[in-house]
């Protein structure tokens, strides 16, 4: 008698990781790799109809809190799979033909109403989220997405704001919150002492640029 097979999936497993669990790991890394300019954080929503919102954004703390959506995942309470994932990098982009006759057609529509309905139609559909069905399929996907043009661009345009935020006196990157505090608090008491004194002589653009070179101790 012929021996029946397997017909089982490879990939099933007990130990699921969940979509959160995912989304929750890569809040580490991108802060080591920006040496704490940049952050993320991952925030749920839960809705009346038994969806659960998953979303991953950007933030730069420096830039008065500044946030941008990377992306975000959307499954039902009750079951962390099938999961739809979206993001910037998988919204179908209009072809430029379809692009230059909405726009002759916008342009020769003088009803508001009409125009409207007409610029909806550039707009990509709600169909275009893809679906991951396991977790490697999801894993797949979050990578395509955090290794996207779209993200690296925002990631090095962030860091490259932060950079050059403020008014030069940038604090070391590796000092703890409290140590931090105390630094800032010492330059603005230096501030208020270099307005002091150039207030006082008539040197006081040599004085102030003298006096306010940080102390290399």
């Amino acid at each position: 008698m012929a021996t029946i097979p397997d017909l089982w999936s490879d990939d099933i497993k007990v130990d699921v990781v969940t979509p959160l669990a995912i989304l929750r790991a890569q809040v580490g890394p991108i802060h080591r790799k920006t040496e704490g300019l940049l952050q993320a954080e991952v925030t749920t929503t839960t809705s009346d109809a038994g969806w659960v919102r998953l979303q991953l954004d950007l933030i730069a703390p420096v830039l008065n809190g500044y946030r941008h959506r990377l992306l975000a995942a959307t499954h039902e309470k009750d079951r962390v799979y099938p999961v739809n994932v979206e993001a910037e990098c998988f919204k179908p982009k209009p072809s430029a033909d379809e692009l230059r006759r909405i726009t002759a057609l916008t342009q020769c529509v003088q009803t508001s109403s009409v125009r409207r309905e007409l610029s909806a139609l550039s707009e990509p559909k709600n169909d275009w989220c893809p679906k991951a069905q396991t977790v490697q399929e999801f894993i797949e996907l979050v990578s395509q997405v955090l290794h996207s043009g779209e993200v690296r661009s925002i990631i090095q345009s962030s860091s490259h704001a932060v950079t050059n935020a403020g008014t030069g006196h940038r604090l070391p990157r590796r000092l703890s919150p409290k140590r931090r505090r105390k630094e800032q608090v010492e330059i603005g008491g230096r501030k208020n002492v270099l307005r002091s004194i150039s207030a006082q002589t008539t040197s006081s653009p040599l004085l102030l640029e003298v006096l306010s070179c940080p102390s290399s101790a």
